[in-house]
């Protein structure tokens, strides 16, 4: 038994943890921090096609504006640049909304490049705006661009399906459910949902809500 002793603390070398069990404590307790919030993505996505709160006007301006807010800690420790368009109101349910954006700007920041300060632009339609590839309907449509390290186009439409990941979770943590949460939202709401991507250069994503005379 070795032991270090000063005039008033005894330190038995034999009970202080190594630093192997530090880091597989620190490994057990990142599992299950990951696990609790995976229960809480497959919730959230599991009742979106059971809520029962009506559509309305949605001043998508207001949401973005609360949304930040509540990612204020983040945004700051990222050192962030937005750049933002005016957004136009649409028909909705508002906190499915807030979701959405949040979980899109969360991938943003999470996918943010290490060779240059992260940027995201926000633009949008100042009119509903003919779809061809739609239905040939018409839109107002909201583009949130980042500078990040995007990825490539052959995987467009796998990045929104849920438990997809295109990294794996040692270098990027996450449940793989936040954009296939955004789809199913964009789906709730009769909308849509694409992606735009170029490797080492960022990702376009960009929402599509339908017209409605109401607006």
């Amino acid at each position: 038994m070795i032991q270090l002793i000063t005039s008033k603390v005894v330190l038995d070398i034999d009970k202080v943890p190594s630093v192997s069990i530090i880091d597989s404590l620190h490994r057990v307790t990142k599992s299950a921090n990951r696990m609790q919030n995976l229960l809480i993505d497959i919730l959230k996505y599991t009742k979106i096609k059971h809520t029962k709160e009506s559509f309305q006007k949605v001043d998508l301006n207001y949401i973005l504006e609360e949304t930040m807010l509540e990612m204020k800690e983040t945004i700051n420790e990222s050192k962030v640049i937005f750049k933002c368009e005016k957004l136009p109101d649409v028909h909705a349910i508002p906190f499915l909304m807030k979701q959405l954006f949040s979980n899109i700007l969360h991938n943003s920041l999470k996918y943010a490049s290490l060779e240059r300060e992260p940027v995201i632009e926000i633009t949008a339609s100042k009119k509903p705006e003919f779809n061809e590839y739609f239905n040939n309907e018409y839109y107002h449509w909201v583009t949130i661009k980042d500078n990040g390290i995007g990825f490539e186009q052959e995987y467009a439409q796998s990045i929104f399906k849920i438990f997809s990941r295109l990294h794996t979770l040692e270098k990027y943590d996450g449940s793989g459910v936040g954009l296939a949460l955004c789809k199913k939202i964009m789906q709730t709401c009769k909308g849509h949902i694409r992606a735009v991507g170029e490797l080492n250069k960022g990702t376009e994503i960009t929402i599509y809500f339908p017209y409605d005379s109401r607006n």
